[in-house]
């Protein structure tokens, strides 16, 4: 009988070919481990926050999960929309789980206010026909106001079928919404993903001050 399990990672701030056991690994990204960012981004607040699971079955670890998320504002001084300030919530994680055991979906979610725009968003919803390393890059103009432009990038390793995107109401969080980037697949190999937004909020509000964010990956023996 197949076994599955479902678990959340939660924290504030806040893909798949079964390959053989012949294939060698890809290398993956690691969670943890800062993009590589230019231009006027500057880390906001603590700049990173990381949380880590993981998942035992019968006294067996099963899976082990990490996500992170990284906060940047774009230099005021840099941009000249009077109204609003902008910025980049960049979230990293990874799901690795053990021998006879496969990760077949991965969210990761951001939660973030109802009334909040999402001006760009790196990766964009893909069917993904084979392993493949990418590199995601985010170019952050303050939805057009910019005198200099900003990046945000970072490489990884991709294993296919499917990346889908979706932005909607969820009653876990009052006045938020979810944005939410989803790999659908099957693979025992240890998966990494990247969820960039460039957001904006009012110049005299303040950017938010806590934004929750979780990473959930039903595994499945195989």
């Amino acid at each position: 009988m197949t076994r599955r399990v479902r678990t959340p990672l939660a924290g504030v701030l806040a893909a798949a070919l079964l390959l053989s056991s012949q294939t060698p690994a890809a290398a993956q990204l690691d969670a943890r481990h800062e993009p590589v960012v230019t231009g006027p981004l500057i880390a906001a607040g603590e700049g990173k926050k990381c949380r880590a699971t993981k998942y035992e079955v019968e006294g067996d670890v099963v899976a082990r999960a990490k996500v992170c998320l990284f906060l940047y504002s774009f230099d005021p001084e840099m941009e000249d929309d009077d109204a609003r300030d902008y910025g980049v919530m960049w979230a990293q994680s990874n799901v690795d789980t053990s021998d006879g055991w496969c990760a077949f979906t991965v969210h990761t979610e951001i939660y973030i206010p109802t009334d909040m725009p999402v001006h760009n968003r790196v990766p964009r919803a893909q069917k993904i026909a084979k392993r493949k390393k990418v590199t995601w890059k985010m170019t952050v103009d303050a939805n057009g106001h910019a005198a200099e432009n900003g990046t945000v990038k970072k490489s990884l390793t991709l294993y296919r079928r499917e990346l889908t995107r979706s932005r909607r109401a969820d009653g876990s969080y009052e006045n938020r919404d979810v944005v939410r980037l989803t790999w659908r697949g099957e693979t025992a190999q240890k998966l990494g993903f990247v969820s960039g937004l460039e957001v904006s909020w009012p110049s005299d509000g303040g950017a938010p001050e806590e934004v929750p964010f979780r990473v959930e990956y039903p595994i499945r023996q195989c």
